[in-house]
């Protein structure tokens, strides 16, 4: 499953910002679900922490 960790209405290109965590099969799912309403379209994106970067870069060859 998916759990919600945030929530931000936002001014801009985007009505509301949703922070989810959980597994890449699981977030799909549940993002298909949501569109398939019709009501609504999402972009998705990952985010990484800065440590969590400084991994993934040093991984660069």
């Amino acid at each position: 499953g998916i759990t919600v960790k945030a929530v931000y209405y936002t001014v801009g290109q985007f009505d509301m910002v949703v922070i989810v965590e959980g597994n890449d099969q699981a977030a799909i799912a549940s993002l298909l679900a949501t569109n398939a309403l019709g009501n609504i379209r999402s972009q998705t994106m990952l985010a990484y922490t800065v440590d969590e970067m400084k991994n993934i870069t040093a991984m660069m060859p």
